[in-house]
């Protein structure tokens, strides 16, 4: 047999290289339907005609060969004639009777599918999507761009072709100065919805690792403001589907989809461009047959051309092959664009349609490409009308039934795009879209489980974290777990004190102490917020202690309650002293052994000869030498006796010197009102350790700026004070309640100085049942502490921070994959990384989305009729009640007052006290009973603070002449 034998013949091929022919019955049918109708409608005109011709049984085959015209005729005698003419009657009425049907029932579906699929478009949900930064820079493990869109397909609802209205519709959009955004609207019913989002979730995060979704605002709707241009254009295939677009199997040409994301970015006045992709699945046995719909066409033209070798290449048979085994969609391009001129909102339209131009694909001699549907429809938006311009616009094409009997379609069949194709218009993982895309600048790490608050009461919520399924929830530790310190460092907007009153809040039932380094901000500093956020119930827990208020100055001796009997009582206080002065002025300090010596002795003389020392006792010990003889009589410590009678009085000027140095810190303490009465008032103002019992609120504004210098001391002695009163609670770790400690701006308190004190704090007050958060700007803050912090700090919230912290963090937490870069692209309000611990189990690093600001819910009391709260005094009256209240309360007699004051005998002087205690306790018990007597919120805290944690200044002033009036100084100062 020869080889040309064995070549199957065109006309007769094997049957698996035969093109199909889906139409072909069709084609048979409405062949017989036409002519049926054809004939009904002439016979009455042909009859007669034809009557005269033979009938067709008489006609012979030689007549037929010498005469072929009659058969004609005869044929149509024939039929005209019964039995036949009945039925083709009968054919042709049932013929026009499905072609006015199916015209009907297309013009109804048409209307129904159109409403439908409006009222679905206007409930919708816009999604953004965001791909990790690390993935839109790096073609490393880059999905193919069609594997998203076929996981998409495969989770999308199959419906009839009546579906309502697409699940899916992916968004490219643009606005000035920004790169491209993509996104997807999910419209359809909330089941639809809820489906919808899961699927796409999925697969986002399934193909494109690290990318974030997250819920906002439609774009278009939000540009589409009245007195704008909106203008949009829909855009289909120029060749029917069976012509592919583009071909993913073959090369991967990234750069198409980046022309796109640059043809999106507005120009002029253009406030949005953007281009939508209305996506609905075809699927089921008749969506992926290859005899049937646009895929048999497909198949016939593939199989066509490798017929012809000669006339085809190899990669148009390839990129036919490649479309028919993808997964497809019936897809709906409306490019779209809002501009305040109407020239410029043409123009980019234009524009995103001439980088549609570049997604095209020749096969043979045939090229596919995208093409306008229409001219472009321009309109200016009124008011009321941005709603119904946009839905609109959105709504996509009706499906049509399957023609039946209709000879030719009436409307445009859909365009079909493979999810190769779909995916090179709406592309996540495109590494040639840096600075095209907007992308998520960190890498997002899922939160463990156990992360999550779910019900559990004694969790303390810091922030939000996806579920598995996208949801989010909030996660956050016990008050417990924060004993193991909550360590928060970020720059300047970084939301750290967002974070920080979001946990004032959830802590108001539990009290708290909070020490505020920008105490300056008067009106946006961290107190001032958290004050807002005082309910009144809560307000007689509520203590603001301002070392500015220097009317009602609060006493914090850091000499009283000292006990020298006790073994390490004289050193506590000692050291107490010794760091209040190192933070005066931390640079001398430390090399000045001399100043240290000459402060320790005299502090010590002082314990052991005042009953209520102070610093004002201290200096005057180092002054007055008559006074410091009057010490010596009662002091027992025989160095301390040995330096002041033997050594002391052997010293040179050179060495005396350092005595001077010394007394100017004292006067930089004593000087100013600010902080003498802080230091030198005899008996505290208030118990911290009883507070703590009590769960107050205690708000402490350091203003750091208006101290100067004396921030750091005076922050010091607050911190050592909560430090004593935290050491002196009862009982142990498990039977102590939780009372935190929040320092914001904890620089401010350790200066350059001697950190001590500080790293007590860190390593110590866990066991005291005091769980403490610690915020700051830098690392490089903490100085020595640094390494302390980072140990033992089981709880840390990494904001937004810059280099080195950010290195520092990273090598800390490398296991986890997170990088400096992913630490310093946070932005501030959407994301933050949580190490926690969360019932004792570590959780983390994990992302998590900030709190928002916490809500102000402004009370207002009721309205108060009665006697002004200053006139309010004790049941049991003493006739010196009102003459004490007018004297504490009458700012313009202070001066004189206090004069007065401390030449009262002792007796007198107790008594005064005694009655100034009852008469503040009545008057802010009725305060707290009748809040409405003080209107104003925040005026009211601050007179319920100073009746209960200080002291009129009259009175301190007084005191502290009293004191000076018993040393050798009393005629100088009575003389002023």
């Amino acid at each position: 047999m020869s080889r040309v034998a064995l070549r199957p013949s065109p006309s007769n091929p094997p049957p698996a290289t035969r093109p199909p022919r889906p139409d072909l019955p069709f084609h048979l049918v409405r062949a017989l339907a036409l002519i049926c109708i054809v004939l009904a409608l002439v016979q009455p005109l042909a009859l007669p005609q034809v009557a005269d011709s033979p009938s067709f049984q008489a006609i012979l085959l030689p007549r037929v060969l010498h005469e072929p015209g009659v058969v004609a005729p005869a044929l149509l005698r024939r039929a005209f004639e019964p039995p036949l003419f009945p039925m083709i009657s009968a054919v042709a009425v049932a013929s026009l009777c499905i072609l006015a049907g199916e015209l009907s029932v297309a013009l109804i579906a048409a209307i129904l599918a159109r409403h439908a699929a409006r009222r679905a478009t206007r409930s919708t949900i816009c999604l953004r999507v965001r791909p990790a930064h690390t993935l839109a820079g790096t073609s490393a493990s880059v999905a193919r761009p069609g594997a998203l869109m076929r996981m998409i397909h495969g989770g999308m609802a199959k419906r009839f072709w009546m579906h309502p209205a697409p699940p899916y519709t992916l968004i490219i959009s643009g606005a000035p100065d920004l790169p491209a955004e993509l996104g997807a609207l999910i419209s359809g019913t909330p089941d639809d919805q809820q489906r919808a989002m899961g699927v796409l979730d999925g697969a986002v995060r399934s193909s494109a690792p690290g990318a974030q979704i997250d819920a906002t605002d439609d774009p278009l709707i939000a540009a589409a403001t009245p007195g704008r241009w909106i203008a949009w254009q829909r855009f289909g295939l120029a060749l029917p589907p069976a012509y592919p677009l583009h071909t993913p199997a073959l090369v991967v040409e990234h750069e198409l989809a980046g022309v796109l994301l640059a043809a999106v970015r507005p120009h002029g006045s253009v406030v949005h461009a953007g281009l939508e992709i209305a996506l609905r699945p075809q699927g089921g046995m008749t969506g992926w047959a290859l005899g049937r719909q646009w895929r048999a066409r497909a198949m016939a033209l593939k199989l066509t051309l490798e017929q012809r070798q000669d006339y085809a290449l190899a990669p148009d048979i390839a990129a036919i092959e490649a479309k028919l085994g993808d997964a497809a969609f019936e897809a709906t391009i409306v490019a779209t664009a809002v501009a305040g001129q109407r020239d410029d909102a043409i123009t980019a339209l234009r524009a995103i349609g001439d980088a549609l131009g570049a997604f095209q694909q020749r096969t043979a001699s045939r090229l596919q490409r995208l093409v306008p549907l229409a001219r472009a429809s321009v309109r200016q938006i009124t008011v009321g009308q941005e709603m119904q311009i946009v839905s609109h616009l959105r709504t996509p094409p009706v499906s049509h039934p399957p023609t039946l009997l209709l000879p030719f379609r009436l409307w445009r069949g859909p365009d079909i795009l493979s999810a190769g194709e779909v995916g090179y218009l709406w592309n996540l993982s495109n590494p040639q879209s840096n600075g095209l895309m907007r992308c998520d600048p960190c890498r997002r790490i899922a939160a463990p489980p156990h992360a999550f608050c779910a019900d559990d009461p004694e969790r303390i919520i810091v922030g939000y974290a996806a579920h598995t399924d996208g949801h989010s929830a909030p996660v956050g530790p016990t008050l417990r777990d924060l004993r193991q310190i909550l360590h928060l460092t970020a720059g300047m907007g970084a939301g750290k004190s967002r974070l920080l009153a979001n946990l004032c809040q959830q802590l108001i039932p539990h009290g708290f102490m909070l020490i505020d380094g920008k105490g300056d901000d008067r009106g946006g500093s961290l107190v001032d917020v958290v004050r807002q956020l005082i309910p009144t119930v809560d307000e007689g827990r509520f203590i603001l202690l301002d070392p500015l208020d220097t009317a009602w100055p609060i006493g914090l001796n850091p000499l009283a309650g000292a006990d020298v009997t006790q073994p390490g009582g004289a050193d506590l206080a000692l050291g107490q002293i010794l760091a209040t002065f190192a933070r005066i002025d931390p640079d001398t300090w430390a090399r000045s052994p001399g100043m240290q010596q000459f402060a320790r002795m005299a502090a010590l003389l002082v314990l052991e000869g005042e009953t209520h020392p102070t610093l004002a006792h201290v200096k005057q010990a180092l002054i007055d030498e008559a006074y410091r003889q009057e010490l010596l009589r009662s002091a027992r410590n025989i160095e301390v006796a040995s330096f002041w009678l033997e050594t002391y009085p052997r010293l040179g000027e050179g060495q005396r010197s350092s005595c001077d140095a010394l007394l100017r810190r004292f006067d930089a303490l004593l000087t100013a009102e600010t902080t003498r009465y802080l230091v030198a008032q005899a008996r505290p103002t208030l118990d911290l350790a009883q507070m703590i019992a009590d769960r107050m609120i205690v708000l402490v504004p350091l203003p750091d700026v208006a101290l100067g210098g004396l921030a750091g001391a005076v922050g010091m002695l607050i911190a050592q004070a909560f430090v004593r009163a935290a050491f002196s609670r009862s009982g142990s770790d498990r039977t102590r309640h939780d009372y935190p400690l929040i320092i914001d701006e904890l620089q401010v308190l350790i200066g350059n100085s001697d950190t001590t004190d500080i790293a007590t704090a860190i390593t110590r007050l866990r066991s005291l049942g005091i769980p403490t958060i610690y915020a700051h700007q830098a690392l490089a803050q903490l100085g020595d502490l640094r390494d302390l912090m980072l140990i033992n700090a089981g709880n840390r919230i990494m904001l937004q921070t810059q280099e080195p912290d950010a290195s520092i963090y990273a090598r800390a937490y490398g296991a986890s994959g997170l990088t400096a870069a992913d630490l310093s692209g946070q932005p501030p309000n959407d994301h933050q990384y949580a190490v926690l611990r969360c019932r004792g189990v570590v959780a983390g690093p994990f992302s998590m989305q900030p709190l928002p600001w916490p809500a102000v819910h402004d009370e207002s009391p009721p309205p108060y009729q009665g006697p002004a709260w200053r006139d309010v005094l004790p049941d049991d009256a003493d006739p010196a009640d009102r003459f004490i209240a007018r004297v504490v309360y009458d700012a313009g007699t202070g001066a004189t007052a206090a004069n007065e004051l401390a030449h009262l005998s002792d007796a007198d002087w107790q008594r005064l006290l005694r009655r100034w205690e009852r008469i503040r306790h009545v008057q802010r018990q009725h305060i707290l009973a009748h809040p409405g007597c003080i209107a104003d919120r925040l005026e009211r805290q601050r007179w319920l603070s100073r009746l209960y944690a200080a002291r009129p200044r009259v009175l301190a002033a007084a005191e502290y002449l009293r004191g000076r009036q018993k040393r050798s100084h009393q005629h100088a100062l009575n003389s002023t």
